[in-house]
């Protein structure tokens, strides 16, 4: 009786009642099997970049969101590629010499016998869901983001043009515009103009 997981496995001894666990993350030798060992690599590395990518959020403050996120989204692809690796390769060691005593003699690599999976490996396979849509986003938003600076302030402007530029716009933004329409005048007969007329038709009558 006893149970086994991705660096340790447990047996219960019906004689004494004692569970007697083998196996330490921190050294490798202790791990039942080859593939155990390198499936326990993968899932650590995937679970380190997850812990980098979280501690990336600072950069934020100091870099462009953009480039942010294409960073993020390269770690969080890498991450999922170690779990799935961890995820392919822990059944294979299925076929050991302690997960045989556990689960039966008919255990074989891929198949675990009488023995059967629990919540941590499906949770592994879901996690691989989860980073993948985590990471297409990164890359929309990175992409996002960079297309809305391009497109606000321009890739060929220094930093003190685009603080004179904005100021600028924002200066005519606030103004009203003022629409000009022209207008029609007609000129209205003066004096000048009507006794000239009448002193020209009278010398002529005369």
């Amino acid at each position: 009786i006893g149970f086994f997981g991705l660096f340790q496995y447990c047996e219960l001894f019906i004689s004494n009642q004692d569970l007697v666990c083998t196996g330490r993350f921190d050294d490798f030798t202790t791990i039942a099997s080859k593939a155990f060992q390198a499936a326990t690599f993968f899932v650590g590395i995937s679970a380190l970049i997850i812990l980098i990518c979280i501690c990336c959020m600072l950069l934020f403050a100091f870099i462009k969101p953009d480039k942010v996120f294409y960073a993020i989204g390269c770690m969080q692809l890498l991450s999922g590629l170690c779990m799935f690796l961890g995820c392919i390769i822990f059944p294979a060691g299925w076929d050991n010499e302690h997960v045989k005593r556990i689960c039966g003699s008919n255990t074989e690599m891929y198949y675990i016998g009488d023995c059967g999976i629990r919540w941590a490996y499906i949770l592994a396979i879901v996690g691989i869901f989860d980073v993948l849509v985590l990471a297409i986003l990164a890359f929309v938003m990175a992409s996002r983001y960079a297309r809305r600076r391009d497109y606000m302030y321009g890739a060929n402007f220094t930093k003190s043009e685009l603080n004179g530029y904005t100021m600028e716009t924002e200066s005519r933004a606030s103004k009203p515009s003022m629409i000009i329409q022209p207008v029609l005048a007609v000129q209205e007969p003066s004096e000048y103009s009507t006794n000239t007329k009448r002193s020209r038709k009278g010398d002529f009558a005369l």
